[in-house]
């Protein structure tokens, strides 16, 4: 029998039977207290989006219920969610509706017991309509108004709503032989802050009756933002905790961290039928921990993209347990990369790009991989990507404790090598490199389309990088023999090749020579540099050649170059890295023969002028 796999839906808590997060106690010990509370009495159910408030509510609803009967208290539930109204921009109908749904609700519940209650129903709906300019009704409210054309001032429509609410509560709770009434309003963090405290303003002026209890899902912060909106001061002055104590009289913060997360994550990986062993577990639950953080609705997402991810490995026999790895392992795997991707998108890039690029065969990528991931767990080190991402130290902190489960995660139990557990080996370096390049499937972010270059592509384009300046550092040492021999060794060391690690994602190459002057606190480096679509300056693949004379470690350069060399060089940019003598830009279409023949002419143009100017300085004593 073949079990049936489903997906996660991200919908709260109905029954005690679906709690995989241990809400069941602290339901019903609210609903213990609601019982025997003494009314009127509002409970706040606080937390973040996502943290479980609704599902929360619904058990207590379902426990109230069962022990309502047991206790021999009868009671009425209702639901008021404001999502509809923060999706359909109605939120100025909020308090209005609230309070005509409270109103049908109680009718409901006696209307067959009163032939004149349709009677008692217009009454107040003509009285909600007389207090549009407190509560904000529409432009339908208004004209209602116009039509009743009330006899009263608005202050006195309003007292005699509050009586009248009264009057259908007690009614009601004696018609329907009712020990009490509670109502949950849901998705309050979901208006609009301003609208939020319109709506508790309300609660509290309305509805604040002997035999009600209130149940809400809110969040302290939207109440004290709501409150800064509509007053147009700070939390300081408005006292808002005062503000949110006189509405809400039991606060309850959401359990987070005491919430069952093992289990939790036991019950998604079994729903959506992902082969786990025990062990695996605590790793899951790591990489949560150090990436998204325990919000059930972001781990459901995850899972969800899990188990997305999984039939398509499935479908391209990818999952299938081999020498190397197991089943539990690669989704294991695929889970970290998904962590990875959620929350340091920069660095899963950066990762993603890095080891598409490299050749496992090669035992020294397999020892660069390994520093890598050691420079990864060293926020300071990894000098590289700061500069890439610009983003907070943070950020790097928290990764650098994430990459440390990361790391733990992609271990393989088939390396039985000595050090196992602190390298990787070349098969684990395969496995994530593979897995890596199916879970960009389930990235959000939009990224600029970047042209795709196999391994094979990149090793060619390293080999004709190194061919092209092999030739140049050949050409223009016989070139400039009578310059160079002019030149002290002692200050000019002659050109040699630089090009980055093999699976770094920068693809250009230079011919370099470091000029050290004898008699001068400065040095700087002379840098020919062709590059063949390097991300950082390439979004379409573009080729770019640069030319430019680098300062390495003293900022004296800077009046030395203006003084000797701006008159050769007077277009030359200053920046950060010293000056750009030359910079061309080429489309993605140059063929390589273009782009090589561009090259050797900007080269030796500058060389042309900048050499015998060197030799000259060198001569004068300048250099």
């Amino acid at each position: 029998m073949v079990t049936k796999i489903r997906g996660l839906k991200d919908g709260p808590i109905k029954v005690a039977e679906n709690d995989a997060l241990g809400l069941t106690d602290y339901a019903e010990a609210l609903c213990e207290f609601i019982l025997s509370a003494d009314t009127p009495i509002t409970i706040g159910i606080q937390g973040d989006w996502g943290s479980g408030k609704s599902s929360m509510m619904y058990l207590i609803e379902q426990k109230l219920k069962a022990d309502g009967q047991l206790q021999d208290k009868k009671l009425h539930t209702m639901w008021f969610n404001t999502w509809q109204f923060s999706q359909f921009n109605m939120s100025e109908k909020l308090s209005i509706s609230l309070l005509s749904r409270f109103i049908d609700e109680m009718e409901s519940l006696t209307v067959s017991k009163r032939r004149k209650e349709s009677e008692a129903k217009k009454a107040l709906r003509w009285i909600v309509a007389s207090t549009v300019n407190i509560l904000g009704a529409d432009e339908v409210a208004k004209k209602v108004l116009e039509e009743a054309k009330p006899p009263k001032e608005t202050s006195e429509n309003i007292a005699n709503l509050q009586v009248q609410l009264v009057e259908l509560v007690d009614r009601t709770l004696t018609e329907a032989n009712l020990d009490r009434i509670v109502v949950f309003i849901d998705d309050i963090d979901r208006l609009i802050p301003q609208k939020a405290v319109e709506l508790l303003e309300a609660l509290k002026l309305f509805l604040e009756i002997e035999g009600c209890v209130y149940v809400l899902a809110c969040d302290y912060q939207v109440i004290v933002q709501g409150l800064r909106q509509k007053f147009g001061v700070g939390e300081a002055e408005l006292k808002g905790r005062s503000f949110f104590d006189k509405i809400i009289q039991v606060p309850f913060k959401m359990p987070v961290n005491q919430y069952d997360t093992e289990g939790f994550c036991k019950k998604m990986l079994e729903h959506i039928g992902v082969a786990h062993k025990k062990s695996d577990i605590a790793l899951y639950l790591a990489l949560i921990t150090y990436s998204a953080g325990f919000n059930p609705r972001t781990v459901k997402r995850l899972f969800n993209n899990l188990l997305l991810l999984k039939i398509v490995l499935d479908k391209k026999k990818a999952l299938k347990a081999d020498k190397v790895a197991k089943v539990n392992e690669k989704m294991r795997i695929l889970f970290a990369t998904l962590c990875l991707q959620n929350t340091f998108s920069p660095v899963y890039d950066y990762l993603h790009n890095y080891l598409q690029q490299l050749t496992i065969t090669d035992g020294e990528a397999v020892s660069n991989t390994n520093q890598l991931f050691v420079e990864l767990r060293e926020p300071g080190k990894f000098a590289k990507l700061w500069q890439d991402v610009k983003t907070s130290e943070t950020f790097f902190n928290q990764l650098a404790d994430f990459i440390g489960v990361f790391f733990d995660a992609i271990q393989l139990q088939s390396d039985t090598a000595e050090a196992a557990a602190k390298t990787l080996n070349a098969a684990e370096i395969g496995t994530l490199k593979t897995i890596l390049s199916f879970s960009g499937m389930v990235a959000v972010q939009e990224k600029p389309e970047q042209p795709t270059v196999t391994s094979d592509e990149i090793r060619q384009i390293r080999r004709l990088n190194r061919d092209l300046i092999k030739s140049v550092i050949s050409e223009l040492e016989s070139r400039y023999k009578k310059e160079l021999s002019q030149l002290s060794s002692t200050i000019f060391e002659g050109f040699r090749m630089y090009q980055p690690r093999y699976g770094d994602v920068e693809l250009y190459t230079e011919a370099k020579s470091v000029v050290q002057p004898a008699n001068e606190e400065f040095g700087f480096t002379i840098a020919l540099t062709v590059d063949v679509g390097s991300p950082r300056h390439s979004d379409k693949g573009e080729k770019h050649i640069r030319h430019h004379l680098t300062d390495y470690y003293i900022q004296d350069f800077v009046p030395w170059f203006k003084k000797h060399l701006l008159t050769v060089f007077p277009t030359a940019k200053n920046s950060d890295e010293g000056y750009l003598l030359y910079e061309k830009v080429l489309p993605p279409e140059t063929s390589r023969e273009e782009l090589d023949t561009a090259f050797k002419e900007s080269a030796f143009e500058l060389l042309d002028k900048l050499l015998p100017k060197l030799a000259q300085l060198y001569r004068g004593g300048k250099l």
